[in-house]
């Protein structure tokens, strides 16, 4: 733990304190405890600071920290479309800040290698899960062959598809011998 400049800089987490004038005081020879008062552990965070002298404690002081996550992620290396195929020129690795539990950032390109943009980027912006989306294999209106696996049973039989489909999706399908 490191406290600087208002920062308390813990491992990859930096926790910039709001009230940081209320820690203005001595802590040499002492220990301090950090507790978070909220679930959350990016963004705004209530944390209680209590300073020890041998061990018992001295002093608490709550103060209100904006925690955020030092990582390296997954960044658009120029503008990408929404829609548009990710290939490893368009991305490259880079220390980001995260500071928010809702965000859960891209660390490794080779995972959306293939994968479509389901936003328009801009460089230099972190790719985020919810940033991406597995291509279209099937689209409406396309015929298929559809096999039904039941034990050691095989059923086929060919339609047509009544929506888009991805990989690992389970779409619906209209078999035009029967019209259903």
């Amino acid at each position: 733990v490191v406290l600087w400049q208002g920062q308390l800089v813990i491992r990859d987490r930096r926790l910039f304190l709001r009230d940081a004038k209320k820690l203005d005081v001595a802590i040499l020879g002492r220990s301090i405890e950090i507790e978070p008062s909220y679930k959350n552990t990016l963004g705004k965070v209530p944390v209680v600071v209590r300073l020890y002298d041998a061990k018992r404690v001295a002093e608490t002081i709550n103060v209100s920290a904006h925690v955020k996550h030092v990582l390296l992620a997954v960044v658009a290396d120029g503008p990408i479309s929404r829609g548009e195929v990710f290939t490893r020129s368009h991305l490259k690795v880079q220390e980001c800040i995260n500071d928010s539990d809702d965000i859960q950032p891209v660390t490794d390109p080779g995972v959306i290698i293939g994968q479509e943009s389901a936003v328009a980027l801009n460089p230099g912006e972190m790719i985020s899960v919810r940033k991406v989306k597995s291509p279209i294999l099937v689209k409406r209106g396309q015929v298929v062959n559809v096999r039904c696996f039941v034990g050691s049973l095989v059923v086929r039989t060919g339609g047509v598809a009544t929506e888009n489909g991805s990989l690992d999706d389970l779409i619906r399908f209209r078999n035009d011998s029967t019209g259903e």
